[in-house]
């Protein structure tokens, strides 16, 4: 079964060249690549939990934790099941042991009462009003008399009409009237103009070996990197030469990439230059007496 035999690949337990057919297989496959790091999860997690035998845990120190590549991912995945295991636990069915009236205080709060409290004021005070509007308007048209009983006051229509009337049917001359101001637009914000999002640069250190060596390394691209810094890092003496060349292909063998001349291992790429696909960059030495000589090979994952 392949899970199984990725396990024992992991682990150390695979023969040299069960091993190497694998890495083949893990080079040309995304599906098969992505079940490997699942795999790969899965087994630290069980180091970390005790999920695995005494002989199992003692292969996975000696044949996993070779370089420092994996003891990162041991380190976030420790940190990880640290955070979850802190956080406080929902005990369910806590709440129907709680007694309804103390639900019902819970839920009434001071808030509510205040604003309870504030409407009935209201209503109370509109119910006033208006039994004092009424009250207003019995006095206006009723003359106590002072017997005590109320006497209908009639008009007399043979009256003369009383300089009051006479006045409010002629214009006033010094009342001065006011023309209505004619009220201004509001004017129209004006929409701003968003800023184009400009492209950033991405660095990743990559650190030399194949899969079985030093692990599958991935490099997370995200949509506004528009060039990627890689820095290689050398095997031991292999400082020595003047310049360098790197050939970057994918697993297929396909060249993408290639630059020579360099004085220095940060390598340069555009990003849309790379997709999600496994890469292999082939490093060279030069020296001025000596031809070119391959030094590493750095195997990684993009992913967007």
């Amino acid at each position: 079964m392949i899970e199984t035999k990725i396990k024992k690949y992991y682990l150390g337990e695979l023969g040299e060249i069960e091993a190497n057919d694998l890495e083949e297989e893990l080079a040309v496959s995304a599906e098969l690549t992505e079940s490997a790091q699942i795999i790969e999860d899965e087994l630290i997690y069980a180091y970390l939990q005790g999920g695995l035998s005494a002989n199992e845990r003692l292969h996975f120190e000696k044949n996993y934790l070779l370089t420092p590549a994996r003891y990162e991912k041991l380190k976030s995945a420790q940190i990880f099941l640290k955070n979850v295991q802190a956080k406080p636990v929902e005990i369910i069915g806590a709440e129907s042991k709680i007694p309804f009236w103390q639900k019902l205080l819970g839920s009434f709060s001071l808030s509510k009462a205040l604003a309870f409290t504030a409407l009935a004021v209201l209503l109370l005070g509109g119910v006033f009003v208006l039994w004092l509007n009424r009250q207003n308007k019995k006095e206006e048209t009723v003359q106590i008399t002072p017997t005590g009983s109320p006497t209908p006051i009639i008009a007399d229509k043979t009256e003369s009409p009383s300089p009051i009337s006479e006045n409010i049917n002629q214009p006033n001359k010094n009342v001065a009237v006011k023309t209505p101001t004619p009220s201004t637009p509001t004017p129209t914000p004006t929409p701003k103009t968003t800023e184009p999002i400009k492209p950033t640069l991405a660095t990743f250190t990559l650190f030399p070996g194949t899969l079985r060596s030093n692990g599958e390394q991935f490099l997370k691209i995200t949509p506004n990197v528009g060039k990627i810094n890689l820095n290689l890092s050398l095997p031991k003496d292999s400082a020595k030469y003047a310049t360098y060349q790197a050939t970057v292909k994918t697993a297929d063998g396909e060249t993408i990439f290639t630059t020579s001349n360099l004085k220095s291992l940060n390598l340069n790429l555009p990003a849309d230059k790379l997709s999600n696909q496994t890469y292999i960059i082939f490093l060279e030495g030069k020296s001025p007496e000596k031809p070119a000589e391959s030094i590493a090979e750095y195997t990684f994952r993009v992913r967007r």
